[in-house]
């Protein structure tokens, strides 16, 4: 079973490529989404597996966005 953490990192790296700058550039993605798993990703949630995590991260982005 993956860490938390690194489903975390995976969930936002994939919603970051909503951003046109982020789109082909994985180190950069990969620089960010563990910020912002580390920032926001220190509660105590309920992650039990990816689509959980991708959700999580979907919501955070939507958030950050609007």
């Amino acid at each position: 079973m993956k860490s938390k953490m690194k489903m975390m990192v995976r969930a936002y790296d994939k919603e970051l490529k909503i951003f046109t700058d982020l789109k082909n550039n994985k180190r950069m993605r990969r620089q960010l989404a563990r910020v912002m798993a580390i920032e926001w990703g220190d509660g105590d949630y309920d992650i039990d597996c990816q689509d959980d995590a991708d959700e999580f991260a979907r919501d955070d982005i939507y958030y950050l966005i609007n």
